[in-house]
């Protein structure tokens, strides 16, 4: 091939892999923009109706939850959106811009486009979410898990290089709401703080200093989180197991968290992962031995990980981890995804010159993306419709409402026809309700 169809073809395949990313990032801007309050945000949002976000904090922290920084963040953003109708956007396109910068700092190292590298690693993320609009779309749970762990992951890639001041400093911050958002991800935290701590005393002492101020401030943080009544007063509505009946349960549930949560994104990870094979690199050809090595390690890991951290929610609430409390592991598994098509990509350097072939690498996840993103943002568009009518129904005090259809990407607020449900409850206390709006169960 002469140069000028070499630039040529480069120039094809950067447009193409350019253009996923437009509309991989089309699709979450349409979606931030008409972002709204949605099922226990309005639980929240009652809560600064009478107090101040600190206070609403602390009354949380005592009465159900007691994850204070997300808290304080959630109160934060609720409070502003009452001012400004486009929080909820600016708070996605920091949490976009914190998984960009992840994927570019990790992939600065290897690929020759780190800017693409880094925006297809976002889209691959995003839409490989176990559940999108509840982990990316919804206040409440996103400020406790999402914010939480793409900062615990830039912690542990910064740590690999010297800090500066400047960084250290907003590291620190992220390290203190990272042990007061979430348990799982503070002891996670811990985990990778204290192991990064023994790898640097036995070697590089680089940072150490830095580490060990960290782990101080996680604790601390985490600690002031355990020491929260709400938690333990959450724990008391689930049954305590003996020792016995653990095992047996956790089987059953890591089992069922790999049917429901793994094995459907497998599928699309193959998909969405082609166009990392074209993606041009510094890395030398590898052998198919490497590979099957590499991928059967990364499985090892992998299925350890699930097995310890659905363990948390075995013994504390008996059940399969929601979806946006599995989202480390939701991070975890796109991670190993992406490490092996960047496998795949040594292997098959050098061997696919058929441009026709590089371009399908392309085309495939380009078409599925743009199918994906007009059919969720249609159903986004009846919803929301529908969604208002019903806003404009309680704030006329209408207790008999019409039933909602289903969402594409932003996370829904589910009704029910008993007046008990919790969203019904959360509803009759934002609007300040004299009866408890039900869906009308004869529509």
């Amino acid at each position: 091939m002469s140069s000028n169809e070499n630039t040529s073809n480069t120039k094809t395949l950067q447009i193409g892999v350019f253009s996923i990313i437009l509309v991989f990032l089309s699709s979450f801007f349409y979606t931030s923009f008409h972002q709204s309050l949605a099922a226990d945000d309005f639980y929240f949002a009652s809560y600064l109706k009478k107090y101040g976000i600190w206070d609403s904090m602390q009354l949380e922290r005592d009465q159900w939850n007691s994850r204070w920084t997300s808290l304080l963040l959630n109160f934060s953003l609720l409070k502003l959106n009452t001012q400004f109708s486009h929080t909820f956007l600016l708070y996605n396109l920091f949490n976009l811009g914190l998984s960009i910068y992840f994927f570019k700092t990790w992939s600065n190292r290897f690929t020759k486009w780190p800017v693409a590298f880094a925006g297809i690693s976002a889209a691959i993320l995003f839409w490989g979410t176990f559940s999108i609009g509840e982990v990316w779309f919804w206040s409440c749970s996103t400020t406790a898990y999402l914010t939480s762990t793409l900062l615990l992951a830039i912690l542990h890639i910064r740590l690999a290089n010297q800090l500066s001041v400047k960084s250290g400093i907003l590291l620190a911050i992220s390290v203190v709401y990272i042990g007061g958002s979430s348990m799982p991800v503070a002891l996670i935290g811990l985990y990778l703080l204290g192991r990064r701590l023994i790898k640097q005393l036995k070697g590089n002492q680089e940072n150490v200093q830095w580490t060990i101020l960290f782990i101080l401030l996680l604790l601390i943080s985490f600690l002031y989180l355990l020491n929260g009544e709400g938690s333990y007063k959450r724990q008391l509505n689930f049954e305590q197991l003996t020792l016995s009946q653990i095992p047996l349960l956790h089987l059953k549930l890591v089992t069922l968290s790999l049917v429901k949560y793994i094995l459907p994104q497998l599928g699309f990870l193959l998909i969405m992962g082609l166009p990392i094979l074209i993606i041009p690199s510094n890395l030398p050809p590898i052998k198919a031995s490497k590979i099957i090595g590499s991928v059967a390690f990364y499985a090892i890991q992998f299925g350890i990980a699930l097995f310890i951290y659905q363990g948390i929610f075995t013994y504390i609430t008996q059940d399969i981890s929601a979806a946006r409390s599995f989202f480390p592991i939701n991070f975890l598994l796109v991670l190993y995804a992406l490490k092996t098509f960047i496998l795949l990509h040594q292997y098959l350097k050098g061997k696919v010159k058929n441009q026709f072939l590089q371009i399908l690498y392309i085309v495939i996840p380009f078409l599925f993306i743009s199918y994906s993103s007009i059919n969720k943002i249609t159903k986004d568009y009846t919803y929301r419709k529908h969604f208002q009518e019903v806003l404009s129904e309680l704030e006329n005090e209408q207790a008999l409402l019409n039933a909602l259809p289903e969402t594409g990407l932003i996370y829904p607020t589910k009704i029910s026809v008993d007046s008990t449900y919790f969203t019904n409850q959360h509803l009759k206390l934002y609007f300040e309700l004299t009866k408890t709006p039900v869906v009308n169960d004869t529509n």
